[in-house]
């Protein structure tokens, strides 16, 4: 009885066996290809849908692979008609599949071997392209009477309406040519004149989703400017509270205004603003600015920016230009000769006729422009000398007063002035040096008391010797 058991269960291990080995070899072969086909919509931002036009990929993808069966005629890819039809293989039956049309997923469905199926996709695209800006950058200069070319990229997730292109330059339509491979949109304008232009490029893609892209640019060169004076190889010297005049050249046809700036280090101590200015080439003017009051001492330097109408600047600059000295000279040590000596204000100096009078005095100021010797004859009209350095730093002058008469009474002071204007005089005003040139007879009397004199002070000496 045992025996005859074993026959039917080695049958039946041999028929799993076998079935087995069939299973696995059924699960070898490739599935039947679906086919899928339709009609591809667009729907547009308006709610309403529009037939795709022809030549866009419709893809069935398991996972991430593209399982289209290969099709010589291409019907995968939408006709004019945007009708589509394609065979799709997939691993295995009843897998999901997803359907895409170009590079957007459209719908999913589940994969049955052999199946026949009608299927219309309508693609959801709410993404609007996007406009790259290539030339001209914003903002940028362009020089006048040249042409300009006009360059932007346009990009859509899925697909342009390149009937929608509209490129405009100040409002004017140009004739742009747009390149589908690049998505380059580019055109070349006549010259331009001087002014400011606007740009606008404006698409939609085939969804109805608009973008916009606008900027501007200047036509126009930009001014030069050129200081004139003060500069770093001549300065100005002035005072807090002074004018300072600063002359300078520029070039621009549609000059807007010019500002003008004294600065150090620190801090900008003044600043003046010009509106008035003419248009023209190499136009030379010259404008005042202020020093405030309390500046202090000190080297500042020169800046001069002049503005067209389109804001464009051109700036020149002098470092050092511009001195402020607060401090007037110091005169000292008056010096007259003849006699010979150092002479003080309001006391008078006798000397004998037929000589002329040398007066030399001290300055002190590292600045100094020029040193002045005012004298008078006898309170008559006061006349000018300027004084020469020598080469011992003293200052000198020489009134000529050999001429002149006995008893005529000569008055002189001294005035120092620096390069800032600062002023000192010795004397001050109303007091002066004052010499008087004696007449014959007491130059004879004064002969006479020499020797009296001479002997009077030696017996005052001997009296004092024998005292002791």
């Amino acid at each position: 009885m045992k025996k005859i058991l074993k026959i039917p269960i080695l049958l039946l291990i041999t028929w799993l066996i076998a079935a087995n080995f069939t299973l696995k070899a059924e699960s070898k072969l490739p599935t039947t290809p679906m086919t899928i086909e339709g009609y591809v919509f667009i729907r547009r931002a308006d709610g309403t849908n529009i037939t795709a036009p022809a030549g866009f990929g419709v893809y069935a993808k398991e996972g991430t692979t593209v399982i289209n069966v290969e099709d010589p005629q291409n019907r995968w890819i939408t006709d004019a008609s945007g009708h589509y039809r394609l065979g799709a293989s997939a691993s295995q039956d009843y897998v999901p599949i997803d359907l895409w049309v170009e590079n957007i997923n459209v719908t999913r469905i589940i994969f049955h071997q052999g199946d026949f199926l009608t299927k219309n996709l309508t693609v959801l695209d709410t993404t609007p392209p996007t406009i790259q800006i290539i030339s001209p950058p914003a903002n940028e200069t362009l020089p006048p009477n040249q042409p300009a070319w006009i360059n932007a990229t346009i990009t859509d997730d899925f697909a342009l309406d390149a009937a929608t292109i509209l490129l405009t330059l100040n409002g004017t339509e140009l004739t742009s040519t747009y390149n589908p491979e690049t998505g380059l949109v580019y055109c070349r304008t006549s010259p331009l004149t001087p002014g400011f232009y606007y740009v606008s490029l404006s698409v939609k893609d085939l969804a109805g989703n608009p973008a916009m892209e606008k900027w501007s640019f200047t036509v126009t060169q930009r001014p030069t400017v050129t200081i004139i004076s003060p500069t770093k190889e001549s300065p100005v010297y002035t005072q807090s509270a002074k004018t300072v005049q600063v002359t300078y050249q520029y070039t621009e046809a549609s000059p807007k205004n010019a500002t003008i700036k004294i600065y150090n280090s620190t801090h900008t101590i003044a600043t003046a603003t010009i509106t008035d200015l003419t248009g023209g080439i190499n136009v030379q003017r010259t404008d005042n600015i202020t020093i405030p009051a309390g500046t202090a001492e000190g080297s500042y330097h020169l800046n001069v920016t002049i503005y067209n109408i389109y804001d464009l600047s051109a700036t020149a600059t002098q470092l050092g230009a511009v001195k402020v000295d607060n401090t007037k000279p110091e005169i000292s040590s008056p010096y007259q000769d003849p006699p010979g000596q150092v002479v003080r204000p309001g006391e008078t100096v006798n000397v004998e006729p037929g000589y002329n009078l040398t007066v030399r005095v001290n300055v002190t100021e590292p600045n100094i422009e020029k040193v002045f010797l005012y004298y008078n004859v006898s309170a008559t009209e006061w006349m000018k000398i300027q004084m020469t350095p020598t080469a011992s730093g003293e200052y000198k002058a020489t009134i000529p007063s050999s001429s002149y008469p006995p008893h005529t009474t000569i008055q002189y002071y001294i005035e120092a002035v620096d390069k800032a204007g600062n002023t000192a005089q010795t004397p001050t005003e109303g007091v002066y040096f004052t010499t008087y040139i004696i007449p014959e007879y007491q130059k004879i009397i004064l002969a006479a008391l020499l020797p009296a004199i001479a002997l009077i002070t030696a017996l005052n000496r001997k009296r004092k010797r024998n005292s002791s």
